[in-house]
C-alpha cells in the first residue's frame, strides 16, 4: 500500500481542530506526529511515539496502529482496549488515558480524532484529552488551525508559538 504526506484533511487532536495543516506539533524543530494518507483506500493515518516521564518509549504509532516496546522495563503497564477503527492504550492500575485514536465513522466529523498523553524524547510532558491541549499550563480548547505551516510550534528554550504560517 503506498502512502503519501497529506496536504488535504481535517483532524481533531486534543479537542482543536487541524485543517489542512500538516505539522499539527512541531517540538525542538521536528514534527511530533506524522499524517499519511494511504492512495489506495483513501484513509488518513497518524504516526508518532510515546514515551513515559523517565524519557523510555513505551509504543510507537505507526499508522495509526500500535506497537508496544517490547524491551520497555518501566514501572507501568498497559492494557489496548476497543477494536480497530476506535481504540485507547491506558496504564492498567490507574486507568489514565495514554492515547485514543478514533478514525473513519467513529471520528466524524473529521477524518481522525486523536488524544494524546505523552512525554517528548528529552521529558516534556505534552498532553492532548479529548476536550484540550494543555502546554506549559496554558489550556487550549476549540481552537481550529486552518492552512498553516505548524499548528503549534514549541522552541527549544521552551518558549511555543501558536498558528505558524
Amino acid at each position: 500500500m503506498p502512502w503519501a504526506i497529506e496536504k488535504s484533511f481535517r483532524v481533531v487532536l486534543g479537542g482543536n481542530t487541524f485543517l489542512d495543516t500538516p505539522n499539527l506539533v512541531v517540538y525542538k524543530g521536528d514534527s511530533l506526529f506524522t499524517l499519511e494518507r494511504n492512495q489506495d483506500s483513501g484513509y488518513l493515518a497518524i504516526s508518532f511515539k510515546i514515551y513515559d516521564g523517565t524519557k523510555a518509549k513505551i509504543a510507537t504509532i505507526g499508522q495509526n496502529r500500535i506497537f508496544m516496546n517490547k524491551k520497555y522495563r518501566g514501572p507501568k503497564t498497559f492494557a489496548i482496549e476497543g477494536g480497530i477503527h476506535d481504540w485507547v492504550l491506558k496504564e492498567k492500575t490507574s486507568g489514565d488515558l495514554i492515547c485514543a485514536i478514533k478514525q473513519k465513522e467513529a471520528a466524524k466529523p473529521a477524518e481522525l480524532d486523536v488524544s494524546v498523553n505523552l512525554y517528548t524524547p528529552d521529558g516534556l510532558l505534552f498532553s492532548a484529552t479529548p476536550e484540550s491541549i494543555n502546554l506549559h499550563g496554558i489550556t487550549m480548547i476549540g481552537n481550529v488551525f486552518s492552512g498553516l505551516s505548524a499548528g503549534i510550534v514549541i522552541n527549544p528554550d521552551g518558549s511555543f508559538g501558536i498558528g505558524v504560517s
